[in-house]
């Protein structure tokens, strides 16, 4: 029990049971959900392996990065005048793979959906619209919210 006394009145007091207040939980932040969104997409992708690599589509890292996809990403820096380049060793960087993944999500995706933006990594620019990534972005919701 618990009581609480008016700072103004102090004749009157409220005693409450905090064993029935529940903690405050405040809401993940947009970055904390993208960032647990990163995190389940590397253990798709690799299961956290930097040493990842499907040598048959040429995907490399803990995110398994194509070519296309840092050709892409640096199309995407310099339509907005940023002026880096990452280049294809960058794959094989833990860091640089992260950094690579939020630069994508923050020039293509910056108001989409956890769903939107791991069906578009995984299957391209129309990655939302195509079946093939649905059966991905379950497993990666599966290690997103799993408890």
């Amino acid at each position: 029990m618990l009581t609480i006394v008016s700072p103004i009145e102090s004749d009157v007091s409220t005693t409450i049971d905090v064993g029935l207040v529940k903690p405050f939980k405040r809401k993940p932040s947009r970055k904390d959900t993208l960032g647990t969104l990163m995190n389940a997409q590397i253990q798709v992708e690799s299961t956290g392996n930097p040493n990842a690599h499907n040598k048959k589509e040429d995907a490399v890292g803990v995110l398994q990065i194509r070519p296309i996809m840092v050709r892409e990403i640096n199309r995407q820096l310099k339509l907005a005048g940023d002026d880096s380049v990452f280049n294809l060793d960058d794959r094989w960087s833990e860091s640089k793979s992260k950094e690579m993944w939020w630069t994508f999500v923050n020039l293509s995706h910056k108001n989409h959906s956890p769903e939107r933006i791991a069906r578009c990594w995984n299957g391209g620019g129309n990655g939302h619209k195509k079946q093939s990534t649905k059966k991905y972005w379950n497993k990666v919701k599966s290690i997103m919210y799993a408890k």
